[in-house]
């Protein structure tokens, strides 16, 4: 009816303490059940023993609307096979490696517990292979990392963790039995429990198959890499690592966008650069750049910062979307002029050089083959040539000039 109505959060707001009792993006979550209030989402609710709110400066910034897809349940993976490794000790096997949270129907007195432990392998693995039987191994997820239902008791119980996710193929439980099992200890029945695949809501665009079943069995597992690791950032892995580091995003461009609708998730990744931006016109490893690493080496490299000159050229090139391009054009020529200003005789500040190229029966990450200064060089004429073409593309004549002299 054209009116309008303003919802002011301040003090007269009330608050109580939540059945969350612990979360963290990278260990998991606890959930009371016992300590949501009956009915306190209803009209008619007496919030009488509940605080006052606190009012807060807040965090600061500007605050906008998201541009990137949200993230969804996009698959559920059934159980393939449940076991017993050891007594009152279970293992859900989902049949695929995901990152996911897990959707459990439990039912149980009050009060009782339950703990999910996620992992991608098993101990007993045979080398090369994951075809472990015992308990879930988290070597490769880190720990302390699970989740831990307290049951309010009653009618069966639904929950799925609301801000955690990682990266799992199997599933721990301890405290509970699934159902049909024998129970001598009256402990909780899992009546069901699922994994759900969560990633960015991107729209799939081309897929790829061929004659040879070895090659499309290895572009599955490289499209499930690129599923998993879909977050509100691109990260490099779904389970110990939750930062955006800014290499891959430029480096898997090409494949991401044969087979998904990336133009509004990049334009989200070069916001995020664009904030990370130094005033001196660094870019670092990650953005956003919550660790505020500086440092050479981890915290700057060419080879990464490259990412804010090289994914709008990408982005222009795949879409014609030239605002990509106009939005970014100062950070692009500023991390340009960065290398430039902070170079010894043209040659770049050397940071990670060619990741992983480390050579047979060399252990350690670092280049060994690769001149440090090699890769940085060859990023630092790439990003020039690249800005040098947008300030054409732009119609910025003198810098256009400017950038195919350097």
């Amino acid at each position: 009816d054209g009116s309008t109505e303003t919802i002011i959060s301040d003090e007269s707001w009330k608050v109580t303490e939540g059945p969350i009792t612990h979360s963290a993006i990278l260990g998991g979550s606890d959930y009371d059940a016992r300590k949501l209030p009956e009915g306190w989402a209803k009209t008619g609710y007496k919030d009488s023993g509940w605080l006052n709110a606190a009012q807060t400066k807040g965090t600061g910034g500007q605050l906008r609307a998201s541009i990137s897809p949200p993230i969804k349940v996009m698959e559920v993976f059934e159980p393939v096979k449940i076991d017993e490794p050891e007594p009152g000790v279970f293992v859900y096997d989902f049949g695929q490696n995901a990152s996911s949270i897990p959707k459990l129907r439990i039912n149980g007195k009050s009060g009782k517990v339950v703990r999910m432990t996620p992992a991608e392998q098993r101990f007993g693995n045979s080398p090369q292979t994951n075809d472990g039987d015992g308990r879930v191994n988290q070597a490769g997820v880190g720990s302390p990392n699970y989740w831990e239902y307290t049951l309010k008791g009653g009618d069966t119980e639904e929950w799925m963790p609301q801000f955690t996710y990682t990266g799992f193929q199997y599933m721990e439980v301890s405290g509970a039995v699934p159902q049909g099992y024998p129970n001598p200890k009256g402990l909780p029945v899992v009546e069901s429990l699922v994994s759900c695949h969560v990633r960015s809501n991107v729209a799939t665009v081309g897929t790829f198959s061929c004659s040879n079943p070895k090659i499309n069995a290895i572009e599955k597992m490289i499209t499930w890499s690129e599923k998993s690791n879909m977050a509100h950032v691109l990260t490099d892995c779904p389970h110990r690592e939750k930062l955006g580091w800014l290499e891959q995003a430029y480096l898997m461009e090409p494949g991401l966008g044969f087979k998904f609708d990336i133009l509004s998730f990049y334009n989200k990744v070069t916001a995020d650069i664009n904030d990370a931006q130094d005033e001196n016109g660094a870019i670092y490893t990650v953005a956003p750049n919550f660790a505020n690493w500086k440092e050479v080496g981890f915290g700057y490299t060419p080879e990464w910062g490259a990412a804010g000159v090289v994914i709008p050229w990408q982005v222009y090139r795949r879409y014609s979307d030239l605002g990509i391009l106009e939005a970014n054009y100062d950070m692009m020529r500023g991390f340009v002029d960065y290398m430039h200003e902070t170079s010894g005789d043209l040659i770049p500040i050397a940071g990670l050089g060619d990741w992983c190229d480390y050579g047979h029966g060399y252990k350690g990450w670092y280049s060994r083959y690769t001149p440090f200064e090699l890769s940085a060089m060859a990023t630092f004429y790439i990003c020039t040539d690249i800005v040098a073409k947008t300030a054409g593309v732009i119609e910025n004549k003198d810098d256009k000039t400017k950038y195919e002299k350097l």
